[in-house]
């Protein structure tokens, strides 16, 4: 699991993450929050200029709904238009 990690293979990790058994989750969540920095860092620069439809960027991420994705979003710095349900790449380009 560390190699998905190193190699940046973020959306393996999330789905690994969703469908890990017993207890494993939990061995997961130390690594969950470097996982999704990396990934919304990656989202912002494969997408830009282009707003992302934030349902897909919070599947995307591992978020259960738009609303808890946007929170955590906002508390990394990203810009995101809740009006429109949207995560703006070219202001998030730069957070981390």
């Amino acid at each position: 699991m560390l190699d998905k990690i190193l190699s940046g293979a973020y959306l393996r990790f999330v789905q690994l993450y969703a469908d890990a058994p017993r207890m494993s989750p939990y061995l997961m969540d130390a690594l969950l929050d470097r996982v999704r920095a990396r990934a919304l860092r990656t989202l912002a620069f494969a997408y830009s200029p282009l707003p992302l439809p934030l349902d897909w960027a919070a599947a995307q991420l591992g978020f259960d709904g738009a609303a808890e994705a946007a929170a955590w979003l906002r508390s990394r710095g990203a810009a995101v238009d809740e009006g429109r349900g949207q995560l703006l790449t070219r202001e998030s380009r730069l957070v981390g």
